[in-house]
């Protein structure tokens, strides 16, 4: 069982930004992540940044399968299949609440070693 508990009123914000992008109570979700260069601006190559694209493949497959995937991180990068994915990163809004909401209603998280890769473990989440 999860180690973080919503209140009543973190649960109503949660679900409201969902239904407001389209992800409802009885959808499926998995979030993905992948740390880039941009998060610490760093101009030299570090082992934890991954690309994107490749999860693209088992992303899509997800897609077909009826899930809704959710794109976590604070920085934006382009990357394919954006139109079929609620990518958070694009949106102007970054709350915390809501990145932990959102990986507390996945089925899972598909991501590369960073910060983020740690809410799942604490939810109890396969990642």
């Amino acid at each position: 069982e999860s180690q973080i508990i919503f209140s009543k009123e973190e649960e109503k914000i949660g679900y409201e930004f969902l239904e407001k992008n389209g992800i409802f109570k009885k959808d499926k979700i998995v979030s993905f992540s992948s740390r880039t260069n941009l998060f610490r601006d760093e101009n030299f190559i570090a082992l934890r940044n991954g690309n994107i694209n490749n999860q693209i493949d088992g992303i899509d497959f997800l897609i077909q399968n009826g899930y809704k995937t959710v794109r976590l991180g604070r920085d934006y990068v382009k990357f394919d299949l954006e139109s079929k994915v609620l990518d958070y990163s694009k949106l102007n809004i970054k709350n915390d609440l809501l990145e932990f909401f959102i990986v507390s209603k996945s089925k899972f998280m598909i991501c590369t070693d960073s910060g983020i890769n740690a809410l799942p473990v604490v939810m109890r989440i396969p990642r």
